[in-house]
């Protein structure tokens, strides 16, 4: 992803279409702001999973969660270097050598990238994994209901009950502990949309019971929504130490991801409230002539750049 960024933005500034240079046209622009906003957000997982295991707590379920977002993150990441690349993307490095020297190897980035949502387990088998772990909880609280001891089953109600009602504890009462954060608005969405997430999966359980296990789809609903919310929290806790704070462009990328997250989770359906009340070109425009600048060339650190 790392190497995507840096061959997408030395490319978009090179290459000029309508009398500038093809990345300062937004859509092309968006895709190298997306790139390098969840390439960072990646590195925030990274961190984050990297610092748990270090202490040893279990980490399966953020581990399947990485291998999803990193897998999908990079296959998109490598198609849009590829389309905004073009033709030349199609040639082969013999090719690419004789029309301009270059020797870059997209097609080869492409076929490599797709493999990863296929082994160490598929992106739909991980979903699968992820939606019944994370429900294991509510299942047994719900099995202890239906079929437990007598006292047994007062405990799991009682215990259901309190995560319910504790679910739909208003905005205004959720923990003021980020008060101080550069990313405080993001930790509140964070912490609500955590609550969201509980009550649907309450409300899913109750509704579905034993079912639940072959509602693939459903459960699928309830994972990429706690995936975003994975990657939200992670990049708003990376994203505020303050060594990751002086890097240009830190926060108009988090920034970026974060309503890109907004988005995935909570749809916008009106076409008045999408097109009309969107600053997403402006926003962008100024985004990407920094990145096309080098101003995020920190993205890049770690890679050997390929000759272009």
């Amino acid at each position: 992803m790392k190497q995507c960024v840096w061959l997408s933005r030395v490319w978009a500034k090179k290459r000029v279409q309508w009398n500038k240079s093809v990345g300062e046209h937004t859509l092309v622009g968006e895709k190298i702001v997306r790139m390098a906003s969840r390439t960072f957000a990646l590195e925030a997982i990274m961190a984050a999973c990297g610092m748990w295991a270090d202490q040893k707590f279990d980490v399966r379920l953020e581990s399947a969660a990485s291998k999803i977002l990193g897998s999908e993150w990079h296959l998109n990441t490598v198609h849009d270097a590829f389309q905004i690349r073009g033709g030349r993307a199609f040639a082969d490095q013999k090719s690419q050598a004789m029309i301009d020297g270059s020797c870059v190897p997209l097609a080869q980035m492409l076929r490599d990238a797709r493999i990863n949502l296929i082994w160490e387990g598929t992106s739909e088998i991980l979903r699968v994994w992820l939606g019944r772990e994370g429900m294991d909880e509510y299942k047994k609280l719900g099995e202890g209901i239906k079929s437990g001891p007598y006292i047994q089953k007062l405990i799991c109600l009682n215990k259901f009950v309190i995560r319910y009602a504790s679910s739909k504890i208003p905005k205004c009462f959720v923990s003021q502990k980020y008060k101080n954060t550069p990313f405080y608005n993001e930790m509140l969405f964070v912490e609500t949309a955590t609550k969201d997430l509980t009550h649907t999966a309450l409300r899913v359980l109750v509704k579905h019971q034993e079912k639940l296990r072959v509602k693939q789809i459903v459960l699928k609903e309830l994972v990429d929504f706690s995936l975003w919310l994975f990657a939200v929290s992670s990049l708003a806790w990376y994203a505020s130490l303050p060594e990751i704070q002086k890097r240009p462009l830190s926060n108009e990328l988090a920034q970026f991801f974060f309503q890109e997250a907004r988005d995935a989770m909570y749809p916008k359906h009106s076409l008045a409230e999408r097109a009309l009340k969107s600053t997403k070109d402006s926003d962008i425009y100024e985004i990407v002539k920094n990145i096309l600048d080098g101003k995020a060339d920190w993205l890049e650190e770690g890679i050997l750049k390929i000759p272009q």
